[in-house]
């Protein structure tokens, strides 16, 4: 023990780890496998706007702002990892793409194109992990908010996003 400038004993700071429960401990792990899956869904998703010959300004803009949602995503579960609406927002999204992925794998077995089809499934496969991870996620975490609430938010917001981003892809694809 060590004496203060006043000559009193002085306690040590110590700081004392509380263990923490199964369920902190299996959401922490949950959350962890949610963003590694939210990082690879996302590169999946704009890789195609990368190959050699397609990277143009403008497809590089608009890869990115694919991208961006599921850096904000990746960004709010390490702000806030207990939280409802980070999972709900990546199994908003996920549905997205599952539905997108399930409308390319039928339009490319028609076509026969089956590296387009290996894209497809892969999408597919990794969103609807990517659902699955942010449903089991949404349903251990908390919100003051209600939780029809933050559902609707977490559908509707990345609807009306990838519409605006889609909008104007083709718009730029047109004007190509």
């Amino acid at each position: 023990m060590t004496t203060d400038t006043r000559g009193e004993p002085e306690i040590m700071n110590a700081t004392v780890t509380k263990p923490q429960s199964p369920a902190e401990e299996h959401a922490k792990a949950a959350s962890g496998l949610l963003l590694a899956v939210v990082l690879l869904s996302g590169i999946v998703v704009v890789s195609p706007f990368f190959m050699p010959g397609r990277n143009t300004p403008g497809l590089i803009v608009l890869a990115l702002a694919l991208f961006l949602p599921y850096l904000v995503v990746c960004w709010r579960l390490l702000r806030m990892p207990r939280a409802k609406e980070e999972p709900g927002l990546a199994a908003g999204i996920a549905v997205i793409f599952v539905v997108i992925a399930a409308v390319g794998c039928a339009l490319t077995i028609e076509q026969r194109n089956y590296l387009k089809l290996g894209y497809f499934a892969a999408l597919g496969f990794l969103h609807g992990l990517l659902a699955v991870a942010g449903f089991v996620a949404f349903r251990q975490g908390t919100s003051k908010k209600p939780v029809w609430r933050v559902t609707v938010r977490s559908l509707i917001e990345p609807i009306v996003y990838y519409g605006i981003v889609i909008f104007i892809g083709l718009g730029l694809w047109a004007h190509h």
